[in-house]
């Protein structure tokens, strides 16, 4: 079996009978589902940093769920297909429902731990060589040079 053809499903009990099944997500959906924490507003001069929280879980639980049982009040299925249709209906779950789901999504698209935690090559102290982009090694500034001088980025 192939690394990509795990199909890592989790079910969430929410009591009744019904349940919801979760799935690990890419790492494209990942980085859909991320860009809810680096919005930025652009007041002036000014460039700030404002995420956007609960964006951020909604568009985790959208991304996670594979499936579910949930009914309406009419005991109608809560669609989750056609997107459109899903959004309305995780708009809809009571709180307690969506923040179970969302607990569990984000337990299964965090950092592994232990036996499940990936296991790669050690190219340095961050994976890179010295000197290359991610190597975790601060570069030695002449004294009186700010980071920023540094970079450029000073005027």
């Amino acid at each position: 079996m192939g690394f990509l053809s795990g199909n890592n499903v989790q079910r969430v009990d929410l009591g009744d009978g019904y349940w919801a099944d979760l799935r690990e997500i890419t790492a494209d959906e990942y980085t859909d589902v991320e860009k809810h924490l680096s919005r930025t507003v652009v007041m002036g001069d000014k460039v700030e940093i404002r995420p956007d929280l609960t964006g951020f879980r909604k568009a985790m639980v959208l991304a996670s769920i594979h499936d579910w049982n949930l009914t309406d009040e009419n005991d109608k299925p809560l669609p989750l297909r056609p997107h459109s249709e899903r959004v309305k209906s995780i708009g809809r779950l009571p709180v307690w429902a969506f923040e179970r789901i969302r607990e569990v999504a984000d337990g299964m698209n965090g950092k592994r731990k232990g036996k499940d935690e990936a296991q790669f090559r050690d190219a340095g102290a961050g994976g890179a060589e010295v000197g290359e982009s991610g190597s975790g090694v601060v570069p030695e500034l002449p004294d009186g040079v700010g980071v920023l001088e540094a970079a450029g980025a000073a005027g």
